[in-house]
């Protein structure tokens, strides 16, 4: 469980390196990112690790966040205890079990949170694009492979897209030879008669396994 907060930045302090967050009822001081500016909105996280309880204000100390909070609820776990506080707003903290009966943490109880600055991280989206591999049964089916058997659905035949590469068919016969050798099973495949005379191209199977790769790249965008 991780601490998740929608904020927006008050101030930046250059001097103090703080940058000061405004959230709820409350407000935190983090340590500055490149790119902070005063009214930028943005999500940061704390973790329930990070969060230290006090019986009593700590005076002077390293943590640029002490604020007095109530206890809203404690829920012994495995690991522990997750402490639930209201400090302006909700915070989650793990603690010890012996911490619960040492600082007498029960609903309503008094505490002061401590949370050091450099505990509070921006949380960066990041978008980029990805591509698929399939596991056959001798290897992977790397993209490079996908784009070949889509150059072959959306030409018709290996030969129209051995001319559409610009790559002699014999390469593109052994490119798709390689290509059913790692899977197992034909996804390319030559076919006779027809009103086209036959010729070679993907196999039901084949078009099934492009299919399945545009499905899992396009559920990435």
């Amino acid at each position: 469980m991780t601490n998740r907060f929608d904020v927006e930045v008050s101030r930046v302090d250059p001097k103090d390196s703080i940058v000061w967050l405004k959230l709820e009822k409350g407000r935190l001081a983090a340590l500055p990112w490149p790119g902070a500016r005063a009214g930028m909105k943005l999500s940061v996280s704390v973790s329930p690790n990070d969060i230290v309880l006090c019986e009593e204000h700590p005076g002077r100390c390293s943590a640029r966040n002490i604020l007095p909070a109530l206890v809203d609820a404690v829920r012994l776990v495995k690991e522990g205890a997750l402490v639930t506080l209201r400090c302006g707003f909700s915070l989650v903290t793990r603690v010890s079990r012996r911490t619960v009966s040492d600082l007498g943490l029960r609903r309503g109880a008094a505490v002061f949170v401590l949370v050091k600055a450099a505990s509070i991280h921006p949380d960066h989206l990041v978008q980029a694009a990805y591509r698929v591999s399939l596991a056959g049964k001798k290897g992977l089916l790397g993209p490079e492979t996908m784009d070949f058997l889509d150059c072959i659905e959306r030409a018709g035949s290996l030969t129209a897209a051995a001319k559409d590469l610009g790559i002699h068919y014999r390469t593109a016969w052994m490119k798709a030879r390689a290509a059913n050798q790692v899977w197992g099973r034909p996804l390319v495949a030559r076919s006779s008669g027809g009103s086209g005379g036959g010729g070679t191209s993907l196999t039901p199977e084949g078009r099934a396994v492009l299919t399945l790769a545009k499905k899992l790249e396009g559920e990435g965008t």
